[in-house]
């Protein structure tokens, strides 16, 4: 595909009822159908919640688990990006699923895992041990889930795998706080999708969820913001939405030659500073 089409679903979904969360990601994939769109992308644990504690073990999928079976025909018509628990090799992690042609096709296993303030993810996920990338549609996507998106080392490793779309899923919450206030996490997180847009070269699908789960109160605010650092589209704060944007590779030829970072680059300084440091902690 020359461009693809891709819709974000900001949802509130239903602390561990997977039967009712998925029936939304299916209403919300059809509404996508509709808009033509090539892929949808839903927030991080869309299918479970997020402050599942002793529940976890009880809602975690298996890649090959029949529970999947409504999404897989759906993705006959529609790619889907969908946040959920993995149970894999009596480990469980915070996971989301690329689910495109009838099959599984992809699995990415969160690798920062917040254990301050009121989140407590350490205690009851296993972390994930890589980036990888996947391809669709002719473009390199790669995702990140929440906490991950604080943290540079995953994000510049997309960046050296040359990604073009970085999608963000993640339950993000403000503590009560204004979303337009500097020290909130909304306006962070603003400010960290047109960073990364820019200085990646790449387009960023920052895809939130909204609702409340005991004192967290999730802002929604999902966006899709260009290389050149123009914000596409951008869903309503604190309420059910699905937005729809395109993804077009003369975009990414435009912003790449302006600013030719990733050609600039030098890796060898990178990893003889990285090999430097490794041997000084050692």
């Amino acid at each position: 595909m020359s461009d693809i089409t891709i819709s974000l679903a900001q949802m509130s979904p239903i602390p561990g009822d997977l039967d009712a969360n998925r029936e939304t990601v299916i209403r919300f994939g059809r509404q996508a159908i509709e808009h033509r769109s090539h892929l949808i992308v839903f927030p991080e644990l869309a299918l479970t919640g997020y402050q599942l504690r002793e529940r976890t073990p009880d809602l975690a999928l298996r890649g090959d688990d029949t529970f999947w079976d409504p999404l897989l025909k759906l993705s006959h018509d529609i790619a889907i990006l969908v946040g959920f628990v993995l149970e894999e090799n009596d480990e469980y992690y915070n996971a989301a699923a690329l689910l495109t042609e009838g099959r599984v096709a992809f699995i990415h296993r969160k690798t920062f895992l917040p254990n301050y303030g009121p989140f407590e993810e350490g205690k009851w996920f296993s972390p994930g041990k890589k980036w990888s990338c996947f391809e669709f549609g002719g473009f390199i996507l790669g995702v990140l889930i929440c906490e991950e998106s604080w943290h540079l080392a995953p994000a510049y490793m997309y960046y050296l795998h040359r990604v073009d779309l970085l999608c963000i899923l993640t339950n993000s919450c403000n503590f009560g706080r204004p979303t337009d206030d500097p020290t909130s996490s909304a306006f962070a997180c603003k400010v960290q999708n047109a960073f990364y847009a820019r200085m990646l070269n790449t387009y960023v699908c920052f895809t939130n969820r909204i609702g409340r789960e005991g004192d967290l109160l999730f802002w929604g605010g999902s966006e899709v913001v260009d290389p050149l650092g123009n914000r596409l589209v951008q869903a309503p704060e604190f309420a059910e939405a699905l937005i729809t944007a395109s993804v077009q590779r003369q975009i990414l030829k435009q912003a790449r030659y302006a600013t030719p970072l990733r050609r600039d680059e030098k890796l060898e300084l990178f990893f003889n500073h990285l090999k430097w440091y490794q041997e000084k902690e050692q």
